[in-house]
C-alpha cells in the first residue's frame, strides 16, 4: 500500500488472522512487515513489482506496536501466491 503523503515503505492490510493466537485486533489494520531476511524481501519485491495487487501475502511471526510506525509484524516466514493467473496481464 502506498500513501499520497510519500510514505512508500511496504505496508499491508490484514485480511485474515489465526483466531487461536488472539490477533483479531489486527483485522483491517495497516501493518508494516519486517521480513525474515533481506534476500527473501528482495525476492518477493522483485516477483511482485510489476503488479502487486495480483498477489496474496502470507506471513507467520509476531506483532508489536510502535507509536511512530503503528503495528509492525516481524515475520519468521513469508510467501506470496498469485491469486489469478490472468491478473495483471
Amino acid at each position: 500500500m502506498m500513501y499520497a503523503c510519500g510514505e512508500c515503505y511496504p505496508q499491508y492490510k490484514v485480511k485474515e488472522v489465526d483466531p487461536v493466537k488472539g490477533y483479531e485486533f489486527l483485522l483491517d489494520q495497516d501493518i508494516s512487515i519486517i521480513y525474515p531476511s533481506k534476500e527473501q524481501e528482495d525476492s518477493i519485491q522483485k516477483l511482485t513489482q510489476k503488479c502487486i495487487i495480483c498477489y496474496e501475502f502470507y506471513f507467520r511471526g509476531s506483532v508489536r506496536f510502535s507509536k511512530k510506525k503503528g503495528y509492525i509484524f516481524k515475520a519468521t516466514s513469508a510467501k506470496v501466491k498469485l491469486w489469478d493467473d490472468k491478473c495483471c496481464d
